[in-house]
């Protein structure tokens, strides 16, 4: 099994605490070099909304007083900002101002050691968040794919996702998809799921193939099932019976929550 992780990353702050589910590896994307202050935006909400509109990458400083911790974190983000070419946004918001009350409560940010940050990919999923301090290898790990970003996005709104990898010169691409629509479609879970058809050719979607042990060259779709907040409960060849998609929601523990190989031997799909 490779070292690679699946690479996601679901931040969760809450009851003062923050939860960080580790990334794998990732290369820059390229982009406009460009940043985007604001100055002029209302609240934490309406940058979101913003940096969302333009496809840009949105960090949000909560803090309630201007110290040296602040200091340090502007310090290392700035510089971090400079030497990217995806489009940054800042926004700073102090906790315990009326305009700024909302996404700090919902978050619990006024149980978390500020100051603290939170970053937003282009389509609102939040890619980190880091009480105190922020390193520049923090920083690498908020900047995300496109695959990662549609994952992250179903994960993030609570619901597991099926992730069809097919592609012209795959076979058995119909009994996959079929597969899934009819998973879907069980009343126990049609509310609680989606799924994306991920091309196993496409360059930027190798980091999670080789997470999931599928080769760029694979010969027969597969599907990867995955659960809140990122881990993998199976991987299937072809036509799969819904009734088994259930049964491996049970017992799955593959992804970041995984061994030093991301995969436990008793996770269907993960022997193949």
């Amino acid at each position: 099994m490779s070292k690679w992780k699946i690479a996601l990353m679901v931040t969760v702050m809450a009851a003062g605490l923050l939860l960080s589910v580790s990334c794998a590896k990732k290369e820059m994307l390229a982009g406009e070099a460009k940043t985007v202050e604001s100055e002029e935006i209302a609240s934490p909400e309406d940058a979101l909304e913003k940096a969302k509109k333009d496809g840009t990458y949105l960090y949000v400083y909560f803090y309630e007083k201007n110290d040296e911790a602040l200091t340090a974190m502007e310090k290392e983000i700035e510089a971090f900002r400079k030497e990217i070419t995806a489009k940054t946004m800042i926004y700073k918001a102090v906790v315990s101002y009326v305009k700024d009350t909302e996404m700090v409560q919902k978050y619990s940010l006024d149980k978390v050691k500020l100051p603290a940050v939170m970053s937003f990919a282009p389509n609102g999923v939040i890619t980190g968040g880091f009480p105190e301090t922020v390193t520049r290898q923090e920083l690498d790990k908020t900047i995300i794919s496109a695959l990662d970003m549609k994952i992250m996005r179903i994960l993030q709104d609570g619901k597991m996702v099926l992730v069809l990898v097919q592609n012209a010169k795959t076979k058995s691409n119909k009994e996959s998809t079929d597969s899934a629509e009819a998973f879907k479609s069980d009343s126990a879970v049609k509310d609680l799921v989606d799924s994306i058809i991920v091309d196993p050719s496409v360059k930027e979607n190798k980091l999670f193939l080789t997470a999931c042990r599928l080769d760029e060259n694979i010969e027969e779709a597969s599907m990867v099932v995955l659960v809140p907040p990122g881990a993998i409960t199976g991987i299937f060849k072809g036509k799969v019976e819904k009734e088994t998609i259930l049964e491996s929601l049970e017992g799955g523990t593959c992804g970041p929550e995984g061994g030093a190989d991301g995969c436990a031997p008793n996770t269907p799909g993960c022997g193949q």
